[in-house]
């Protein structure tokens, strides 16, 4: 008896289940009909504020770019996804995504895509342009460019596009490079000098009567041949030393703080180069060796370019002998990049792997 009752109460549950589930379906449908209309506005905000979760130094309560290190041990816990790239000694779980395409390119080569081929020409012909040429990047670019006119005659247009790079340098080999570079633009100074006084020299000398200006002028002197025990080019003992003092105080002291203070003055130097660009710093952080920055220069409207606002942020991460950098860039007409998820997504898939 007790079986039946059961039976004939299941039975009546069942009943009453399967109907109470339809009218639940159709209540439901109607609830997600509506819900989607209520926030179908929504979408687009909700990415652009994907993207904008603050990547603070060093706190648990969101993602912490510190916590991109990991050591060989943790190295055998990442997934499939994960693939190495040697040269960055880093493990990447790239997003997927037919909009965003892969390069390895020089610093230099970056750069030219930023400021054209001409500048670019030009500054291979430097010391600078040289060095540059020999730092390898891994470059992920994103689609979509705005070209900013800058009315310098120098810099004409500033290529405005999404990006995200990442490059690891040796400290030593940066610190001897810099070295050179340094070498090298001295000499080409003391050479332009040289050159230009002896132009004067020889438009005074085509003016009046020759004069024994080897003798008499102190610019002549300055240009004469050197001893043979010195170079064209060479150092004075006291400048010598303050080049090593300041290169080794670059590789000894704290070259993330260096890093760090060479991303503000590049903020700085972008906004400078186009009438009525504003910068800021949204946030900025530094625990250890590594550092965190998130600055937007907003560009005016021109003409029929509306107002762009340029998303940066840069996160340098360095040791004893090596610094990663990583930089992103997400331009927009309204602080709402529709790449913002991708690069989001990117970052989450970055392990840079302790030596």
């Amino acid at each position: 008896m007790a079986v039946a009752v059961c039976s004939a109460t299941a039975t009546v549950a069942t009943y009453f289940f399967e109907k109470e589930k339809k009218i639940t379906e159709q209540s439901h449908a109607a609830e997600l009909q509506r819900v989607k209309t209520d926030h179908e506005g929504k979408i687009k905000e909700l990415e652009g504020r994907l993207g904008s979760i603050e990547r603070h130094v060093g706190t648990e309560t969101v993602w912490d770019v510190s916590k991109v290190l990991v050591s060989q041990s943790q190295v055998k816990a990442l997934g499939s996804d994960f693939v190495y790239f040697g040269d960055l000694q880093s493990y990447l779980a790239v997003p997927k995504s037919e909009a965003w395409t892969f390069k390895q390119m020089s610093e230099a080569d970056f750069l030219g895509m930023i400021w054209g081929p001409k500048w670019l020409k030009e500054l291979l012909e430097t010391p600078l342009g040289r060095m540059m040429s020999g730092y390898k990047i891994y470059c992920w670019r994103g689609p979509d460019v705005f070209e900013i006119e800058t009315g310098t005659p120098e810099l004409p247009v500033f290529h405005a596009f999404p990006f995200v790079f990442i490059e690891r340098v040796n400290n030593r080999k940066m610190r001897e490079d810099t070295g050179k570079f340094i070498d090298e633009q001295e000499l080409e100074a003391k050479q332009k000098a040289a050159e230009e006084a002896k132009r004067t020299l020889d438009q005074k000398g085509s003016k009046k009567a020759p004069v024994d200006t080897a003798a008499t002028s102190p610019s002549a002197s300055a240009t004469a041949s050197p001893r043979a025990d010195e170079s064209p080019g060479a150092l004075s003992p006291s400048d010598a030393e303050a080049k090593e003092a300041m290169l080794n105080l670059l590789l000894d002291s704290d070259i993330v703080g260096y890093f760090l203070n060479y991303n503000l003055s590049g903020v700085i130097e972008t906004a400078a180069i186009v009438k009525g660009a504003s910068f800021g710093v949204l946030n900025a952080e530094k625990k250890g060796n590594v550092f965190y920055i998130h600055s937007q220069v907003v560009f005016p409207a021109s003409g029929p370019r509306p107002k762009i606002y340029l998303d940066k942020e840069s996160i340098c991460i360095g040791d004893s002998e090596n610094t990663v950098i990583i930089q992103t860039c997400a331009p927009s007409i309204d602080q709402r990049p529709p790449e913002a998820p991708w690069i989001y997504s990117f970052l989450a898939g970055l392990r840079v792997v302790l030596r």
